[in-house]
């Protein structure tokens, strides 16, 4: 639901950030 573009601005990043937090081993690190 692309309903603002602010949604789609803050959606891009953030699915972004949250593939590459996934897609880093971050398990000594907590």
């Amino acid at each position: 639901m692309r309903q603002h573009g602010l949604c789609a601005r803050v959606e891009h990043p953030v699915s972004l950030l949250a593939a590459a937090y996934r897609a880093e081993p971050k398990k000594e690190e907590d």
